[in-house]
């Protein structure tokens, strides 16, 4: 994955472990949504709407060990 890790890892972790979860249509606690809210309010200050929207796809397409990976700081170009 091209990932600038310092802004867009957030953005690419978030949205890879969402899709699991809009897959098997499970719901967000009230306060996992309430600090993911949070999370994307930070993101927002970071990246315009087109790199936010481009990260967010990216991150749809990671596997969920992919996204934990990233969310632990390894590198997914190995």
């Amino acid at each position: 994955a091209n990932v600038d890790p310092r802004i867009d890892w957030p953005a690419l972790k978030d949205a890879g472990l969402e899709a699991p979860r809009v897959e098997i249509g499970a719901r967000k606690r009230p306060i996992n949504a309430e600090r993911d809210e949070n999370t994307l309010r930070a993101i927002r200050t970071q990246l315009d709407d087109d790199a936010l929207a481009a990260a967010w796809q990216e991150g749809k397409a990671l596997t969920p060990d992919e996204a934990v990976a990233l969310a632990l700081g390894e590198s997914l170009d190995a």
